[in-house]
């Protein structure tokens, strides 16, 4: 085989490779002290920071109730806000309506949403005001809707 088509398809089997052997699900924001990224994997339980000059440093386990991934999709994107000056966290995951609150300090994730139906604001426009997460628009379940929801702790 001739070197340029090694090459070729050596590079297409890296650029492939996330797809054929899985994607890490993540819930992913960027910390309000450090202006870097976090995660948690929802594979491990484990909390990753990254590093200015270097790979992701692995922080260890947060506590959590490995039960409030039973309704966690496959691949997810997540939203994230940062609530009491970075004292909280707030994550939804689009097309879900799930909603999980994650406490630095503490290194604790728990879910406080009891959504069961899901599949209907992906891509919509998620925002907070006053306290209250709302959403606007979105798609799913083969239409576009043009609602405005509100998440009620209560």
């Amino acid at each position: 085989m001739s070197t340029p088509l090694r090459t070729f398809f050596a590079f297409a089997f890296l650029m492939l490779s996330q797809e054929v052997f899985g994607i890490d699900r993540y819930f992913m924001w960027i910390d309000p002290q450090t202006k870097l990224r976090a995660r948690i994997s929802a594979e491990n339980y484990e909390l990753y920071t990254e590093q200015e000059t270097g790979p992701w440093k692995n922080e260890g386990k947060i506590k959590l109730d490995p039960r409030i991934f039973n309704h966690l999709p496959q691949h997810f994107n997540n939203d994230f806000f940062s609530l009491e000056n970075g004292k909280r966290l707030r994550f939804t995951i689009s097309g879900t309506g799930q909603v999980y609150d994650y406490y630095p300090f503490k290194k604790e994730l728990i879910r406080i949403d009891k959504t069961f139906h899901s599949g209907h604001n992906f891509t919509s426009n998620k925002f907070i005001r006053n306290g209250v997460l709302y959403s606007i628009g979105g798609e799913g379940f083969w239409t576009y809707n043009s609602s405005i929801t509100y998440f009620d702790e209560k």
